[in-house]
């Protein structure tokens, strides 16, 4: 059972995991994160700790300066039928 997390990071993981594809980049900036998500910079930390905490996406730096999705948190927003990729 995927453990329970707040709206605000199921929708920052959710940018995560769809920046990451459409840039074809393994990590998100924090800085494009702040600006495309309901996380302020006075609680990203601690939002972006949540995800690390449930092991659905990695640091990239100091004080999350980035962060990448780990296979569970893309399988998490792509639903269980994802595995090697996006179609």
């Amino acid at each position: 059972m995927p453990k329970s997390l707040s709206e605000k990071a199921e929708h920052l993981l959710r940018r995560v995991v769809i920046l990451g594809e459409a840039y074809h980049r393994e990590d998100v900036p924090r800085h494009i994160l702040e600006k495309t998500t309901p996380v302020g910079e006075d609680e990203y930390e601690a939002v972006a700790e949540e995800l690390l905490e449930a092991e659905l996406a990695e640091s990239v730096g100091s004080d999350y300066a980035g962060l990448r999705a780990t296979l569970a948190g893309k399988k998490r927003v792509h639903g269980r039928s994802w595995v090697h990729g996006p179609s």
